[in-house]
């Protein structure tokens, strides 16, 4: 099944191992480094490479010092760029966070990156875009 090129997968929860691959196989996704998921990553990395499985894997390190709430801010940010210097793929309109809980900052934030209707999940919450992004 292709990847849904809508949707992004941002994971801040660094014990998410054993479940990337399954969102990895649905959804880009950007996911912290951490002793846990780092095998996890590099498998995929190498199933990619070796297999042609369809996944795309990005990996960023946890900045001490900064909330899990700039976090997700900073990596909304780089995706936008990344997708923006990419022409072949279309503006992401949902996004899945992993590992931290909507919050009212968090509404202001992705408010501000045009993104709203926050809803709750499990293990954290989907957004959507609420203006046009291209």
């Amino acid at each position: 099944m292709p990847l849904d090129l809508t949707t992004i997968a941002i994971v801040l929860d660094p014990e998410f191992a054993e479940q990337l691959p399954s969102l990895a196989g649905r959804v880009p996704v950007w996911v912290i480094d951490s002793k846990r998921n780092r095998p996890v990553i590099e498998a995929l990395w190498t199933g990619r490479r070796r297999d042609r499985t369809e996944c795309e894997v990005a990996i960023f390190r946890e900045i001490p010092g900064l909330s899990p709430e700039a976090h997700l801010a900073r990596i909304m940010k780089s995706a936008e760029i990344q997708q923006q210097l990419d022409p072949e793929n279309p503006p992401f309109r949902a996004v899945e966070v992993f590992g931290l809980a909507p919050s009212a900052e968090i509404e202001t934030s992705l408010g501000e990156l045009g993104f709203g209707g926050l809803r709750p999940t499990s293990d954290g919450f989907r957004a959507t875009a609420t203006r046009d992004r291209r």
